[in-house]
């Protein structure tokens, strides 16, 4: 269907062209070149991190690569947030390992914390030790990841962020994706930050950088022949995706202004409606409106009433614990990301919008009341 108002399209600037022409008129457009390591250095500096800075070609391989980084193995188990995009948890299946589903909490709606110590708990009297924690940032939100971390870290599991659209989102002083062992950032389409496809993938170890690099490159041995002892992978990011977010990255300021404008204006003009609460010390990018309504039946009037106007928004995703594919995994489940999939939408969030088309939006969810 072709919206007139979108959920979250890309927001091109014009000096895309440019560095994409500078990336094509050097010759540079495979998985090598100029616009990559700026990229890398850039991301660095932006998110004041330590540590190794990887780009690839998706988010879902840099999850890939941050489990295979963390050592999982075949029949390992993996925590994972239930409320998520469904790549996560593949990710735990790319490696032969066992996701173990916790549930959300209301106020953010990530991965409550109190449920994660108790699921700990209870899987190590049945001598069940998970080896690590995929922990979501569901649409941006930062989860209460300092309490989550001291959990991790009092049971020796490593902590993997995903924060596959919390670009620019903080806890405290820290950019989400740096606190964890290992953190991935997900450019793609839709993202608040994009270059058509992309990932970053953040570890604590700088040993890791050119470890990574050589993982995501067919695993080459450092020889003019084809020598390869160990398995590898295509996933390297492009040049010209690269340059795609490098010219992006220079107008993350507005993208994230707008962002907060558009947030507040539907905070301030649909009051009935619940949005996240975050830590007083916690930023929140805005990447997505993400609101619950009282009920489902609400919610799906609104959700119609939108389309029929062709207006984009979108469901919360379905909790990994209700899925065919995943159903018979352990879970631990307290209702919440159940009720928040039945009656949770994320709002049109598009840069793009006018004052006009944000009013619009607003007047058709009250006239379903």
């Amino acid at each position: 269907m072709k919206y007139r108002i979108w959920l979250s399209r890309p927001y091109i600037f014009g000096n895309e062209i440019e560095f994409l022409k500078e990336s094509i008129d050097s010759n540079w457009i495979s998985t090598v070149g100029g616009k990559l390591n700026e990229l890398e250095e850039l991301f660095r500096q932006k998110l004041n991190y330590h540590g190794s800075v990887n780009l690839l070609n998706t988010g879902t391989s840099a999850l890939h690569i941050a489990l295979l980084k963390a050592n999982i193995q075949p029949e390992e188990y993996v925590l994972c947030s239930s409320l998520t995009f469904i790549a996560g948890a593949n990710t735990i299946k790319y490696c032969g390992a066992k996701p173990i589903f916790i549930d959300s909490e209301n106020d953010t709606f990530n991965v409550c914390p109190i449920l994660l110590e108790e699921s700990i708990d209870e899987l190590k009297k049945k001598g069940i030790f998970p080896k690590a924690l995929i922990l979501v940032h569901f649409c941006g939100i930062p989860a209460k990841i300092n309490e989550i971390a001291a959990i991790c870290a009092k049971n020796n599991i490593i902590l993997i962020e995903d924060s596959a659209g919390a670009f620019g989102s903080k806890s405290k002083d820290k950019y989400l994706g740096t606190i964890g062992d290992f953190g991935i950032i997900s450019t793609n389409g839709n993202k608040i930050i994009t270059g058509g496809a992309g990932g970053i993938l953040l570890s604590k170890s700088l040993s890791n950088q050119n470890e990574i690099k050589n993982l995501i490159t067919q695993s080459k041995d450092h020889t003019d022949s084809y020598n390869h002892i160990n398995i590898g992978y295509n996933y390297g990011m492009s040049n010209l995706n690269a340059a795609v977010i490098r010219a992006q990255l220079q107008h993350f300021e507005f993208i994230q202004i707008r962002k907060e404008e558009i947030f507040n204006y539907y905070q301030n003009n649909l009051s009935f409606l619940r949005f996240p609460v975050v830590e007083e010390t916690d930023f929140f990018n805005k990447w997505l409106v993400s609101v619950v309504f009282p009920s489902t039946e609400l919610r799906e009037k609104v959700y119609q009433a939108l389309k029929s106007n062709q207006i984009e928004s979108r469901y919360f995703w379905k909790p990994m614990h209700r899925q065919p594919l995943y159903n018979n995994e352990i879970s631990f489940i307290n209702g919440v990301s159940d009720d928040l999939s039945k009656t949770g939408l994320n709002l049109p969030s598009d840069i793009n919008m006018s004052e006009q088309e944000l009013f619009e939006v607003c007047q058709i969810i009250q006239s379903q009341l």
